[in-house]
């Protein structure tokens, strides 16, 4: 969008408090996304902000939404045509990019539209069957002003390799553990503490992880901490796992370390055509 009379432009911006009280006790509030694109019924979400600046709650809710009804989602941090780090989500992808530049960004959205441009889009198909909700899903936390919330961010290093499985019903999880340590100093002596959790990320993050991530991947957890779980280690004293449930898991290694560590694919896999995947990201 290009805004050539930006006093003419923001006296037609409309102000959404108009719209406070309509949602009963709720602190439900209208939100924007700043850049939409829709080719034969696929659709690409934009969102920019400023360096070091987070998508608030609802805002990441209603993008998450898009995602889970097959969309894509980019959310850009930087400063004006000068991008710094990428978030894209779609399909199976959940991925964070940093140092990155407008050619990049140029690169996902055309890869996004010749993909579109050739692929037939089938809307996602939703039940209301409570059986089908994944355990890492949040939009449901704000349809009742009663429930408590808590949440816990972790910023570390994996200390294996991730592990896949599948439930009775077919979901995928995989788990891994997250070592998060803190120095300090004490009269000049330096000390370090390391503290460990273990990580289940569910659903659509599930195969991501797995394919992705490796041990020594830093990664930056935003989640719910479970009952922690008691377990006796080799010497025999009583310890707890502290349990995790990943709502989302941005990868923060650099596309060189990503690329040095994860596995070949097979032949089958790398001769894969457009049509056999989600999106091409």
């Amino acid at each position: 969008m290009t805004i050539n009379n930006a006093h003419r432009y923001l006296a037609n911006v409309w102000d959404w408090a108009i719209l406070d009280g309509c949602f009963g006790g709720s602190k439900i509030k209208p939100m924007d996304i700043d850049g939409y694109i829709e080719r034969r019924g696929h659709k690409f979400f934009l969102e920019c902000k400023a360096p070091g600046v987070e998508p608030s709650y609802a805002q990441y809710t209603a993008l998450r939404s898009l995602v889970s009804d097959g969309h894509a989602v980019m959310m850009l941090w930087g400063h004006r045509d000068q991008p710094e780090k990428l978030r894209l989500m779609a399909g199976k992808c959940d991925r964070v990019e940093e140092d990155i530049d407008l050619d990049r960004v140029r690169q996902i959205i055309s890869d996004w539209y010749q993909w579109a441009d050739r692929t037939p889009y089938q809307p996602t198909t939703k039940t209301a069957t409570p059986k089908t909700i994944e355990p890492i899903e949040i939009e449901i936390r704000e349809t009742n002003d009663n429930m408590s919330y808590q949440q816990i961010t972790l910023l570390g290093n994996l200390g294996n390799d991730p592990e896949l499985r599948h439930t009775a019903s077919g979901t995928p999880v995989t788990s891994f553990n997250v070592a998060v340590s803190r120095q300090w100093a004490t009269d000049g002596e330096k000390k370090e503490k390391t503290t460990w959790f273990r990580v289940s990320a569910w659903g659509n993050q599930a195969q991501p992880c797995a394919d992705y991530l490796h041990k020594g991947s830093k990664v930056l957890i935003v989640g719910e901490m479970e009952e922690a779980r008691a377990y006796t280690d080799r010497d025999g004293n009583t310890r707890a796992s502290l349990e995790v449930k990943a709502q989302t898991v941005q990868f923060l290694d650099s596309r060189q370390d990503d690329t040095a560590h994860r596995p070949a694919r097979t032949p089958a896999k790398a001769a894969a055509t457009v049509q056999d995947e989600d999106i091409p990201f």
